[in-house]
């Protein structure tokens, strides 16, 4: 394409091809993966595939430290030396490397059930590695607490949520239900997003 301006050539240049392209990572699972092209995640991965710098708080039954397609996605706590017995961030929670259990009240929140492993991938098994399976986000830092096994705590899940908030995780993922209504509940939930500006994602049912 080119343009004149009377006997002037004041530009040539080419005809581009443009095209929509949809990101498809190449993880072994991803065929098997219904829900992420249900959402359209291919087209939104033309964008953006995630933050390791972007906590994601999961509440839930735990998660397991040492999957494949997780651990290069577990949030670690930059003011604790791990397993050194000591507080060393001073929160009160003594070697919290990378999340809590607020359940049993160690450092210790691996999943005893397996329903906070699927949820964490989810949200962020890592992405275009190869194996296994791909979350919503590529890349993440997956702040881990557990909160029970199939039945949970609503302690646990107010002092989780709590304690995301303090490390800077701006999500908290929360795949649970049950019970009724209740003030403490809905006034931290609140609170989270008025102080932190945190979203609290939680299950429809």
């Amino acid at each position: 394409r080119n343009r004149f301006r009377g006997d002037v050539l004041e530009y040539i240049e080419p005809v581009y091809v443009l095209e929509f392209f949809d990101n498809i990572p190449n993880d072994s699972n991803w065929g098997s993966l219904y829900g992420m092209n249900r959402i359209n995640a291919p087209a939104a991965w033309d964008d953006h595939t995630g933050s390791q710098e972007f906590s994601i708080a999961i509440i839930d039954s735990g998660t397991d430290p040492s999957h494949v397609d997780l651990a290069d996605n577990l949030w670690t706590n930059p003011g604790e030396i791990p397993g050194n017995g000591l507080d060393d961030d001073g929160n009160g929670l003594v070697d919290d490397s990378y999340g809590w259990d607020f359940y049993d009240n160690d450092a210790n929140p691996a999943d005893q059930n397996g329903h906070g492993t699927h949820t964490a991938g989810t949200v962020g098994a890592r992405g275009n590695n190869g194996i296994g399976v791909v979350g919503v986000n590529w890349q993440c830092s997956l702040m881990v607490f557990r909160v029970g096994n199939q039945s949970l705590s609503t302690q646990a899940i107010l002092d989780s949520l709590q304690a995301a908030c303090v490390n800077g995780a701006k999500v908290s993922n929360n795949s649970y239900g049950g019970g009724g209504f209740s003030s403490t509940f809905s006034n931290l939930i609140q609170s989270a997003g008025n102080n932190y500006e945190h979203i609290f994602c939680a299950a429809a049912g």
